[in-house]
C-alpha cells in the first residue's frame, strides 16, 4: 500500500490541470481505503479471536506500524494542503481528519492483535518497533505500553520506559510543529 501512495503523490506533483485533480482524488480515495481496511481488519480479528482461530497473528499485521509511519511521512501537512486546494469542494479539515483517521485505524488494528499476544511475544514485538516513533507514540496514547509489559524483566521494562520517554517528548514537539503549520496553534514570542 505504501508504494501505491508514493506513486500517486509523485504523479500529483508532476501533473497539471485535470490529471492533477485526478491524482488528488486518488490520494483521498487511498486514505479512505486505508481507514476501511484497518477497520474491517479489526472486525475480522475480533471474529477470529472469538472463534479461537487467532494464532501467531502478530505476523499478519507486521506491516501496519510502517504503514502508519509512512502515512505521516508521505502524506505531509503540506501535501494535504496542496491536495485540498486541488479539490475545491474538499475542505482542508476533512483531509487532515482523514489522514489522522487512517493512522488511528492502523494503530487500533495493531492494538487489537497486540493485546491478544502472549506476554513474551508482546515484549519482543514492542521492542522491535521502537524505531517507528510516530507509531509508538500513537500506540502509547491508545494504551500505556508500560501496562502491556508489566511483569517482564526489569531491564526490558526500563529500556522500554526510557525509549517511550524520548519518543513521547520528540513526538509532542512534532505535533506542536504540525499544529503551527495548520494555523491551529499560535505561538507568541515575547522579547524582554
Amino acid at each position: 500500500m505504501e508504494g501505491a501512495v508514493l506513486g500517486v503523490v509523485d504523479e500529483f506533483y508532476i501533473r497539471h490541470g485535470a490529471a492533477k485533480v485526478k491524482a488528488a482524488q486518488l490520494i483521498d480515495e487511498w486514505l479512505c481505503t486505508a481507514v476501511a481496511l484497518c477497520q474491517e481488519g479489526c472486525i475480522l480479528l475480533e471474529t477470529l479471536s472469538q472463534a479461537g482461530l487467532l494464532k501467531d497473528a502478530i505476523r499478519v499485521v507486521s506491516g501496519v506500524p510502517s504503514l502508519v509511519e509512512a502515512i505521516g511521512k508521505v502524506l505531509t501537512t503540506e501535501l494535504i494542503m496542496d491536495v485540498a486546494m486541488s479539490l475545491c469542494d474538499y475542505p482542508l479539515r476533512r483531509l487532515l481528519r482523514l489522514r489522522t483517521q487512517a493512522q488511528q485505524s492502523g494503530v487500533d488494528f495493531y492494538h487489537t492483535i497486540l493485546v491478544r499476544t502472549p506476554k513474551d511475544q508482546k515484549i519482543a514485538t514492542i521492542m522491535s518497533i521502537l524505531e517507528l516513533e510516530r507509531f509508538i507514540f500513537l500506540l502509547n496514547e491508545k494504551q500505556n505500553l508500560i501496562e502491556l509489559v508489566e511483569g517482564c524483566q526489569k531491564e526490558q521494562k526500563d529500556y522500554i520506559e526510557r525509549a517511550l520517554e524520548t519518543i513521547c517528548e520528540s513526538q509532542r514537539t512534532e505535533t506542536v510543529k504540525e499544529l503551527e503549520k495548520c494555523g491551529l496553534l499560535a505561538v507568541r514570542y515575547f522579547c524582554s
